[in-house]
């Protein structure tokens, strides 16, 4: 190894060497994170050399289920004997418990002693299985963020682009997120947060923050939630007032809300549109970009679940003078039956660049019965009133129509709907899209470069 050949090169290589930590965690090969963090205590000046750590555990996601504890990382005798030194020089109440998940090999608890190590940390990403638990990474955030006694912590002052993204279960009766709210929020509280896209446990009723104060994300302008309904939402984004850009998931499973087993269990199976505009009426003088998507157990499943309701509008976006990005479920603005007297320039922020509607929540079957040619017949009815008057949407330049949810054997939508719509937008000036997009939880833009 060319860092062994001489201590000049040694001195060049090992920055280079140690800046990026990057992690698959596959089946057979777990991450070396045990060895890393060995060599780290014995080599205290490596500790300051790492930028970046990022450690996801996709396969996990995909066959394991959601009640399956996650394999063991082995852990030798004298790593454990280091491990519990440092456990112990931190002077933390549930010790035992920690150097026990140690001794287990929990990859919680040896994510949670590695960050403690790491103080110039500018990147911080675990995802899918890797994010699966967060007792012990809680204990370190909050004691270094949050507590007045920060156990000789590191308080990462650099630290600004978080991904915390644990996996999404793929059944109903599996809770989500599960209990994490108390862990995470304190990332809330990192000093130079930019960017953070994070899956939270929040309960419907909101929660308290961890710390003695709100926490004041003055340089956080880029966020990604997950697991947050309206309500909490607002609580967060009154702590986001220099937010420009939003990716927000509204999601609703009935089991998840209705069981014991989720803090979500008094969620209301209703989407409230105007608590949701004065949620986002916090981050209104700032926000740019605002993508919405929803998600609903309700018509995946069998069983007798209540029905999904909607009431309100987001009439108040209209009011967003700053937004030039706008995706949101047709659902959102026309609800799930045809309505004439619903307009979309009633609910598109008046200085929109680029519109994207897309077709969240069509599994409600018997619920959702606008048909294509109701939304075709609002579109065409927008345009022309747009025509008309130059205070409707003046500065639209994009119209995209995204079909995340386009069955396999419908490869592209019908082709007779798509001359219609083609036809709508000739020679208005605005540029049409139509486009089918894989799933992503956490889309490339919200991350840093």
């Amino acid at each position: 190894m060319v860092s062994r050949t001489s201590k000049y090169l040694r001195a060049v290589a090992e920055p280079l060497l140690y800046a990026n930590i990057k992690w698959s965690w596959e089946k057979t090969r777990p991450p070396p994170i045990n060895f890393l963090m060995s060599k780290l205590m014995q080599r205290q000046d490596l500790t300051r050399r790492v930028k970046s750590l990022a450690i996801a555990a996709d396969y996990f996601d995909e066959n394991l289920e959601r009640s399956e504890p996650l394999p063991e990382i082995a852990v030798a005798q004298e790593q454990l004997a280091e491990f519990a030194a440092r456990v112990d020089a931190m002077g933390v109440s549930d010790r035992d418990a920690w150097i026990a998940e140690l001794e287990r090999g929990s990859m919680d608890a040896l994510v949670a002693l590695l960050l403690s190590q790491l103080p110039n940390l500018t990147s911080f990403h675990l995802e899918g299985g890797a994010a699966r638990e967060s007792r012990f990474l809680g204990q370190v955030l909050n004691s270094a963020l949050c507590s007045r006694n920060n156990h000789s912590f590191p308080t990462f002052w650099r630290l600004r682009d978080v991904l915390f993204q644990p996996p999404v279960p793929g059944e109903l009766d599996q809770p989500p997120f599960p209990g994490n709210v108390a862990d995470v929020l304190s990332f809330f509280y990192l000093p130079a947060l930019q960017r953070l896209v994070i899956g939270l446990d929040s309960p419907p009723l909101g929660f308290a923050w961890p710390g003695a104060a709100h926490p004041e994300c003055s340089n956080l302008t880029t966020m990604s939630l997950s697991g947050v309904r309206e309500g909490p939402l607002g609580q967060i984004l009154s702590c986001t007032r220099h937010l420009r850009t939003l990716h927000w998931e509204w999601w609703y499973h009935p089991v998840h809300h209705g069981s014991a087993l989720s803090s979500h269990r008094r969620s209301p199976a209703t989407i409230d549109l105007k608590q949701i505009a004065a949620d986002l009426s916090h981050v209104r003088a700032t926000l740019e970009s605002l993508t919405i998507w929803a998600e609903c157990g309700v018509g995946y499943y069998e069983g007798d679940y209540p029905a999904l309701g909607i009431r309100g509008s987001l009439n108040a976006l209209t009011r967003f003078e700053k937004l030039k990005f706008f995706e949101v479920p047709t659902a959102f603005l026309l609800g799930f039956a045809a309505d004439n007297s619903k307009r979309l320039e009633d609910f598109i922020p008046r200085n929109i660049e680029h519109l994207v509607l897309q077709d969240d929540l069509w599994s409600l079957e018997g619920q959702y019965t606008l048909t294509d040619q109701d939304l075709l017949l609002a579109i065409e009815d927008w345009l022309e009133r747009r025509r008309d008057s130059r205070e409707i949407n003046p500065c639209l330049l994009r119209f995209t129509l995204l079909l995340r949810h386009t069955d396999e054997d419908d490869e592209e939508w019908r082709q007779s709907e798509q001359n219609q719509l083609k036809q709508l937008f000739f020679n208005t000036g605005v540029e049409l899209s139509i486009l089918k997009y894989p799933f992503d939880p956490h889309p490339s833009f919200l991350r840093l470069p």
